[in-house]
């Protein structure tokens, strides 16, 4: 699925909040054998420890869908030689994940750090559509064209990583695979 990354060492997967970025970073890792790092390890909105962490590493694929609204655009793809994945999904799919798992009440953080104001951040469509805009007129002009690659969302159903939309609905808000059930007493004699 993702043949074409092989001999990419460090990898920033990118997009809108709820667009598949952390399955597309686990599957995109998985298959070219390289350490996932997760926005929780680095924390979400640090710039200053996402730099570092590109610094100091020299093989990643790093999950981060702020690193579309960071000012380390295009500083860290030009200076550390990473490539980018863009995720793309359907703006109502996305918002549908945005609402079962209440992602709105982060909304105002991430309109600030995209530097947006006067926005209503009830306005559903606003997040998707501005990250989307911000990603083709702003950063995709900059990155050298072997520099980036754009996946649809849709075709991460193709690896077996993927779990269907059905089973997961209950997922927490950072839960890609199935949770293994837990050895009770009963289960282990």
């Amino acid at each position: 699925m993702f043949s074409h990354l092989r001999g990419k060492t460090k990898i920033i997967v990118t997009g809108c909040q709820r667009s598949g970025t952390r399955i597309a970073s686990k599957i995109i890792a998985q298959s070219l054998d390289l350490p996932y790092i997760d926005e929780e390890e680095y924390g979400i909105h640090s710039e200053e420890n996402l730099f570092q962490l590109i610094s100091s590493r020299s093989r990643f694929v790093i999950h981060s869908p702020n690193w579309i609204s960071m000012r380390l655009i295009p500083f860290a793809q030009f200076e550390h030689d990473i490539h980018i994945v863009y995720m793309f999904r359907k703006t109502k799919e996305i918002i549908r994940s945005m609402d079962r798992i209440n992602w709105w009440r982060h909304a105002p953080t991430v309109l600030t750090r995209l530097g947006i104001l006067g926005i209503e951040p009830w306005h559903k469509y606003a997040i998707p559509m501005l990250i989307q805009t911000r990603w083709e007129r702003e950063i995709r002009p900059t990155i050298n064209m072997d520099g980036f690659t754009e996946v649809d969302y849709s075709t991460l159903a193709e690896h077996p990583l993927w779990v269907n939309p059905e089973e997961r609905k209950d997922f927490k808000w950072n839960q890609t695979e199935k949770e293994e059930p837990v050895p009770t007493e009963e289960t282990t004699s």
